[in-house]
């Protein structure tokens, strides 16, 4: 790959067309409602209690009570930071060039730094929802380049320009990459340079951003809260077996079965319920969340024509056992999932003077972006992120399966 350069970049040169607007920008509500906090260190641990001591018993059998005595039951977790880069070069020449109004609609260094900046909270909105694997899609079939996923929304977790990988997992990939040259959001497909640089790629294979495979992301909803139980004496997450009380440990969960989205919310916030917990949030993808709203819409009734229609909701609210449902449509969200949350519950952990931070930690370069590259007329901005995310309650969180 190279620097960006005014040949790369020739979109911020001034012709006589107005202005630039970063498409690339994108919104994350969820991601920007997760309460955040400095401090992360090199293991962190915390506590989940599950049960309470029994040493009970009634009437006359107090001996029996003391027989049976123990302990209150907990696990302490032990959470690691996990680290993202984004680097961005701009050659000294064109970023000259490209300052001054008369030159550029917009400073080549200034559009670099944005780019970077939005580029790293895009990831991040991706990582809230996933697993830790770096699973962006996954292949259906493919004619020549242009690849259809299974999940035609994941689309929206690819870029032009993206270095890719393929296999299948995240720790047996196949030899070889290529880079994406198109993505369709409406088809549900992504163009590549090549797929047959990809040795041996066929479907059913998972596709990754080069450089994020090997558990090496934040650990999201998928991994906190799984749609597949935890099972006892199979399961290790961070350094613990949830198996052994799988709801109270790891949420709750329902697999698709025909029920409305809505009625999948409703049931997982009965389990949460019945657990103890309780909840305040649905999360799920804008389609969805948009086709919950038309079948509220569908169910009012006109008395009395005449006027004008209006027609839609901007939200909903579920009453649940759990508490009332706030409907969050978020573009992050996979569309084949929903999560009832508890927003309170959620914490990303973060190492750094911020969440997002210049890796130049040298004293005479604290707070700088860019610095001259070694050997070449270039700057380079460097920036970083060293977090996690923490659920300290998961009996209030679930997730549901959508089809």
């Amino acid at each position: 790959m190279s620097a960006t350069s005014s040949s790369t970049a020739d979109f911020v040169y001034k012709a006589k067309y107005g202005g630039i607007v970063h498409e690339e920008m994108r919104r994350h509500p969820t991601l920007d409602s997760i309460s955040k906090t400095g401090g992360i260190g090199l293991t962190n641990p915390y506590v989940v209690a599950y049960g309470d001591g029994q040493g009970a018993a009634a009437g006359t059998n107090f001996s029996t009570a003391q027989t049976n005595v123990s302990p209150v039951k907990g696990v302490q977790f032990s959470m690691a930071p996990k680290i993202r880069y984004r680097i961005a070069q701009v050659d000294g020449v064109s970023s000259v060039l490209s300052m001054g109004d008369a030159n550029a609609f917009e400073n080549l260094v200034v559009a670099e730094m944005k780019g970077n900046a939005n580029g790293m909270t895009n990831d991040l909105g991706f990582d809230v929802f996933r697993d830790g694997t770096g699973t962006r899609g996954v292949r259906s079939s493919a004619a020549t380049n242009v690849i259809t996923l299974t999940v035609k929304t994941d689309t929206r977790n690819f870029f032009v320009g993206m270095t890719v990988k393929a296999g299948t997992s995240t720790t047996s990939l196949r030899v070889g990459n290529t880079t994406v040259t198109a993505v369709d959001y409406d088809a549900g497909t992504i163009t590549l340079a090549s797929a047959a640089g990809i040795t041996g790629f066929i479907d059913t294979d998972l596709l990754f951003r080069e450089g994020e495979t090997g558990n090496i992301l934040m650990e999201g909803f998928a991994s906190i809260i799984p749609l597949t139980s935890p099972s006892g004496g199979a399961d290790s997450f961070r350094g613990k077996d949830r198996g052994v009380q799988a709801t109270l440990l790891a949420g709750c969960r329902l697999s698709a079965d025909g029920s409305t989205p809505e009625e999948l919310a409703m049931r997982i916030a009965s389990s949460i319920f019945d657990a103890g917990g309780e909840s305040d949030t649905l999360v799920m993808s804008p389609l969805n969340a948009q086709a919950l709203c038309n079948r509220g819409s569908a169910k009012i009734t006109y008395p009395e024509g005449g006027g004008t229609m209006n027609i839609g909701f901007t939200g909903a609210v579920l009453q649940s056992p759990a508490g009332q449902l706030r409907l969050v449509s978020d573009p992050d969200c996979p569309a084949n999932r929903g999560y009832v949350l508890k927003k309170s519950t959620w914490k990303i952990i973060y190492g750094g003077p911020s969440l997002i931070h210049s890796t130049y930690d040298d004293a005479k370069f604290t707070g700088k972006f860019w610095f001259p590259k070694d050997a070449s007329d270039v700057i380079e901005g460097r920036s970083r992120v060293i977090a996690n995310l923490l659920c300290n309650e998961p009996r209030c969180n679930g997730v549901f399966e959508i089809v």
